[in-house]
């Protein structure tokens, strides 16, 4: 059987693109660890974000939700002891506040839900208890964890997930000391951490790109500040791809996006600009 689809139809007219996900849960974190008043806006409705709002606020972050949970309000963050932080679902809250509770010195019970008690945590059973902090799991969730992390050399491989690195980065910060993360493999998934050091940049936090990984000073503060989430560029593709598809020659204004992003999916320009759009 043979079809034929023929290009038809108009696209003109304006278009919101959804907030990252990803942009999101690294400034919520952000904002969290400064300790200060600032707003975080244009937040997703996502249980992967509400993972990491509830996560901030069982470190001692206090906070409020605004506008359907689209924005979030940042009043001050008090030291807690312990704490239960359930990550629903969510990949990215559960390997980003692992090394950041740790760093804080915060006893913390980890749960998750679906296929997450089985994700592999292996990077940080090897790296943290080198590092100052016990970790008790029969693999995977629940994961406890006590201690405090110390600065100093943390060597994995560049071909884990890039949450791993992540985590690393938020944390290494706040330790007195100060660390080097050394990759001993290439660096896959660079875009995502890209993103990372582009927010923790804006947060004032110095972090030195070496040829192998990446240096971080001890005795950082987060700076307070509000922030509009970026739009996803990985869903801007489907509207380029219409705009380019078009046989009307009308424009089509993409609104939300963050020219200068670091994610990785903003690749896609380049490659729509080779199409001739």
């Amino acid at each position: 059987m043979e079809e034929v689809i023929y290009r038809g139809g108009t696209v003109a007219g304006s278009v919101n693109i959804p907030p990252s996900k990803s942009a999101a849960h690294r400034a919520i974190l952000c904002a969290a660890l400064s300790g200060k008043p600032c707003v975080i806006s244009n937040l997703s409705d996502s249980d992967d974000i509400k993972a990491t709002i509830g996560a901030v606020k069982a470190l001692g972050c206090e906070c409020e939700e605004f506008d359907a949970g689209k924005t979030l309000g940042i009043k001050g963050r008090q030291q807690v002891k312990k704490a239960e932080i359930h990550c629903l679902e969510s990949g990215s809250t559960l390997r980003f506040c692992i090394p950041v509770a740790a760093a804080l010195g915060v006893e913390a019970l980890f749960l998750g839900s679906g296929r997450l008690p089985q994700r592999p945590l292996g990077v940080y059973e090897d790296l943290l208890p080198t590092h100052g902090v016990r970790l008790r799991t029969s693999g995977g969730l629940p994961l406890e964890i006590g201690g405090k992390l110390r600065g100093g050399k943390y060597v994995l491989p560049g071909n884990v997930s890039s949450q791993f690195i992540t985590g690393l980065l938020f944390a290494l910060p706040l330790l007195e000391e100060d660390s080097e993360i050394i990759l001993s493999s290439p660096l896959e998934s660079a875009g995502y951490v890209d993103l990372t050091i582009q927010l923790l940049q804006e947060s004032g936090i110095v972090i030195e790109k070496t040829p192998g990984g990446w240096k971080v000073p001890g005795g950082q503060r987060y700076l307070a500040k509000d922030h509009r989430v970026e739009g996803d560029w990985s869903q801007a593709a489907f509207f380029l791809c219409m705009a380019a598809l078009s046989p009307s020659g009308m424009p089509l204004l993409i609104r939300g996006l963050q020219l200068d992003s670091k994610q990785g999916d903003k690749a896609c320009v380049e490659l729509f600009r080779q199409f001739g759009l």
